[in-house]
């Protein structure tokens, strides 16, 4: 594990990518690149073939907003804190959020804080318990549907 704990990048369709450090934390831009060819539409890839060609300013800024637009940062942090980061506020994160939790039992222990990149806080320091409670549900989706 390093320093800070594990980490994951999660993406709207669903899958799960354990990472050391998430790429745009260090600005790692040819990482971006390798998630985006490996996991984006037909669409994205073809701008990381433009911007391996060209280093277009264009296809960068594409890149860039396939990524920001379709993954979630998650942190798993050595205070038993997990913390997913959304850049995108167009997409409702919470199915993907409960999804990643139900996948992971053995995180029973964390509380849970859902965030944009912009600080809105739209799940504060929640048990997991709380989290996966079907019948919490509808009142944690609903929390990202504000404007």
């Amino acid at each position: 594990m390093n320093p800070l704990g594990e980490a994951w990048l999660l993406n709207r369709a669903g899958n799960c990518i354990e990472v050391h450090a998430h790429p745009s934390e260090s600005f790692e831009f040819e990482s971006i690149v390798r998630l985006i060819s490996e996991y984006g539409s037909e669409s994205d890839k073809a701008n990381c073939k433009i911007w391996r060609t060209s280093h277009s300013d264009d296809s960068k800024a594409s890149i860039l907003n396939s990524y920001n637009q379709n993954w979630c940062k998650v942190r798993f942090w050595k205070d038993n804190k997990l913390t997913f980061r959304i850049a995108s506020t167009g997409f409702n994160w919470w199915y993907r959020v409960v999804d990643f939790l139900e996948r992971n039992p053995q995180m029973s222990s964390v509380n849970i804080t859902v965030s944009d990149e912009n600080g809105i806080i739209y799940w504060d320091n929640l048990p997991y318990s709380f989290c996966v409670e079907s019948s919490n549900l509808k009142v944690l989706s609903n929390a990202f549907m504000r404007s």
